[in-house]
C-alpha cells in the first residue's frame, strides 16, 4: 500500500528530527522506509515489517522526542537483525537449526497450515516444517507477562541503544493520556544490563532448568512453595493453589 501524502510528509518530518538531535544513520536507514499510520483499538506505539520493508507509527503519538526514540527503536529491530538471531538461538537451544528459507517470508510460515506445508517441494518441505516449529514454539512463549521474544529483544535495545533521556522517555510514554510505558532493562532486569538476546535467552533457560530442578527436589521432599497472605490467612503455591479456610 503506498503511503498517503501526510505519511509521505511525516516520514521526511521525522528524519529531519533524527538529523537535528545528531542521529544521521537512523534517518538514513529510515527513509528506507515506508511510514503508515496505524491507530488499532488495542495499545500500540509502532512496529517494523521487514519483508513489506515498512515502519507502522500510532498518529496519536505526536511528542517529537517520543516519536525520535519510538522511531529508533523500530530501526535498531531491523539493525540488530533480532528476528533471525532470536530464531537462531532458540533452534540451537532446543538441538536444532533454523534455516530461514528465503522463499518464504516469517510471518507465512508461522501462519502456514498443514495443508500449505505439504504443498511445498520435497526439497524445502522438512525444513519448512522444523522453522515453523521452531519459530511458533518461540513466538507462543510468555516470559513475566510479556511475549518472550519481544522482552528480550527490547531489553538489548534498552541496553545498546537508548541514552539515560531515551530511557526516562521510554519510562514516562504516554498515548492519548494513557501510560504505555517501554522496558528498560535497568529496572527489570538489572542483572541483565549489557547483555545480547543470547546471553538473556541462555539466562532464563538456566533459569527454567533450575525451577524444573528445585520443584523435583520440592516434590520428593512434600515441600509447598508460594506466599502466605496475613489478610486471608491463606496460604496460595506457585502453581495457584490455595490453601486454608477463605
Amino acid at each position: 500500500m503506498a503511503m498517503t501524502r501526510l505519511e509521505r510528509g511525516t516520514k521526511y518530518a521525522i528524519a529531519k528530527i533524527l538529523n537535528r538531535q545528531g542521529y544521521p544513520r537512523y534517518a538514513d536507514f529510515f527513509m528506507k522506509f515506508d511510514l503508515h499510520f496505524h491507530n488499532p483499538k488495542y495499545p500500540f506505539a509502532a512496529s517494523v515489517n521487514v519483508d513489506e520493508g515498512v515502519i507502522n507509527l500510532n498518529p496519536a503519538i505526536t511528542d517529537k522526542e517520543d516519536v525520535s526514540v519510538i522511531i529508533r527503536h523500530e530501526i535498531l529491530h531491523v539493525y540488530l537483525a533480532h528476528a533471525k538471531r532470536a530464531l537462531n538461538h532458540y533452534a540451537k537451544q532446543k538441538g536444532l537449526q533454523w534455516k530461514e528459507l528465503d522463499d518464504i517470508p516469517l510471518q507465512a510460515l508461522v501462519n502456514m497450515s498443514d495443508e500449505e506445508l505439504n504443498q511445498l517441494s520435497d526439497a524445502i518441505k522438512q525444513d519448512a516444517i522444523t522453522d515453523r516449529e521452531i519459530a511458533r514454539e518461540l513466538y507462543g512463549k510468555n516470559y513475566k507477562g510479556y511475549p518472550y521474544h519481544n522482552y528480550i529483544k527490547d531489553l538489548e535495545i534498552s541496553n545498546r541503544g537508548y541514552t539515560e533521556h531515551d530511557k526516562n522517555l521510554i519510562r514516562n510514554l504516554t498515548i492519548n493520556g494513557i501510560s504505555f510505558a517501554g522496558l528498560v532493562t535497568d529496572d527489570l532486569e538489572p542483572d541483565w544490563v549489557n547483555m545480547s538476546i543470547e546471553d538473556m535467552m541462555d539466562a532464563v533457560e538456566k533459569q527454567i532448568k533450575e525451577e524444573a530442578r528445585q520443584a523435583e527436589e520440592d516434590a520428593k521432599n512434600h515441600i509447598v512453595r508460594g506466599k502466605f497472605d496475613p489478610k486471608t490467612g491463606r496460604f496460595k503455591s506457585r502453581k495457584g493453589v490455595l490453601y486454608g479456610k477463605a
